[in-house]
């Protein structure tokens, strides 16, 4: 290396993490992360000040590196630049939790100062030498298998549907799709962009996006007179929802393996499923809601312990102002639920007489999570006196 070249590297020591760069507005994020990493939150050194600044140092920095806006690794740290900010307002005590988000943002940092430029494509995959495990795309098949049956003289129609991720499938291998009744299903290629299929003695070829129905074929069912059945297959983007599901779902399990305050090493996949649940929200579905709240008041997603009661109560508010409450909601009501028996339920909201109606107006329709959490808050009389 050129003597010049290490003159212009800047070293810090972050909590413990020896980093270098020679890009000047990197250096300045590291620099404001040792900072709050190493003092106290005071008039000398306010946080708030700081916190403002990282947003657009990143965006500085992202700009002089060539990377695109929309960079999956890039947009993590933003985000997570942006949820420390969010949690300093909320609670200016909670310093450790804003510590911890913003050192576990530096491993990210170095590798896009080290890996990452213009002739890097948006996609935010890393190649072989980075750490990140391979992920699938979220993609699924759907197949819809429509049953048109005749048992003695009496006609009949019913549908059932079977949803396969991406990671599920594979080439020269059968679909598990006994519950479907229609036999065999193969793939016989597979990509991101193109599926190739076999039912009975025909191909089918789906492209991504697209849809494509069968002919109606005589099915074994020996149930029934006859069975005719077509399929309906759809090759498509994962609903924003599910896709999150299955992120919180490996999140959980880490967590339950360790009890502690912070889990950095899932950060970034938080971020992500938090950010899914964002987009089902963006597309009506308000559902989503009480999950989202739960999740970004929690340190640990196994325990779903509220830690961010301000938050919590701020995220269900919003998502009570678009319905999400709603007697018919069923979705939003079970989620309330696993959040009501890991905390206390007195606590989700300031304003408990509009939360006593909200539950009054669910029992009436005869929603039994409702009613369980009424039995919670208020003693039977006290219901008994309200009604």
């Amino acid at each position: 290396m050129d003597t010049r070249d290490i003159i212009k590297e800047k070293h810090f020591c972050i909590n413990g993490w020896q980093v270098c760069t020679r890009n000047e507005h990197l250096a300045q994020i590291y620099h404001s992360i040792q900072r709050i990493s190493e003092r106290e939150d005071d008039a000398a050194t306010p946080w708030c000040f700081i916190l403002a600044t990282l947003p657009v140092r990143l965006q500085d920095f992202a700009r002089s590196r060539g990377i695109a806006d929309e960079h999956l690794l890039l947009s993590d740290v933003r985000k997570r630049f942006n949820l420390a900010m969010e949690i300093h307002k909320m609670d200016e005590d909670d310093q450790s939790t804003v510590r911890d988000i913003l050192n576990g943002c530096v491993g990210d940092l170095q590798y896009m100062d080290t890996h990452l430029n213009a002739d890097k494509d948006a996609g935010g995959e890393k190649g072989e030498a980075g750490a990140r495990p391979v992920e699938y795309p979220p993609i699924e098949l759907e197949i819809a298998a429509r049953h048109m049956t005749q048992d003695m003289s009496v006609a009949g129609s019913y549908e059932q549907k079977l949803f396969v991720p991406f990671k599920d499938l594979q080439e020269k291998r059968f679909i598990e799709s006994e519950e479907l009744g229609v036999g065999k299903i193969e793939v016989l290629q597979l990509s991101e962009k193109q599926l190739l299929l076999r039912w009975g003695e025909e191909e089918y070829s789906l492209d991504f996006g697209g849809e494509l129905s069968t002919k109606y074929y005589l099915v074994d069912n020996p149930g029934l007179s006859s069975d005719r059945a077509c399929l309906v297959f759809s090759y498509h983007e994962m609903p924003p929802y599910y896709q999150a599901l299955d992120i919180i779902s490996e999140i959980s399990d880490e967590h339950c393996r360790e009890q502690k305050s912070v889990y950095l090493e899932t950060t970034r996949q938080e971020e992500k499923a938090l950010h899914l649940l964002d987009r089902a929200i963006q597309e009506g579905m308000v559902e989503a809601y009480p999950l989202k709240a739960l999740l970004a008041a929690s340190n640990n997603w196994s325990s779903c312990l509220i830690v961010r009661e301000g938050l919590f109560r701020r995220i269900l508010l919003e998502g009570i102002d678009k319905g999400c409450l709603a007697p018919g909601k069923a979705l939003s009501w079970e989620w309330l639920e696993v959040a009501a028996v890991n905390n206390d339920p007195a606590l989700f909201m300031d304003d408990m007489e509009r939360y006593y109606d909200l539950l009054a107006t669910a029992a009436e329709d005869g929603n039994t999570i409702a009613r369980d959490l009424m039995d919670a808050i208020w003693e039977p009389e006290q219901i008994i006196e309200e009604d």
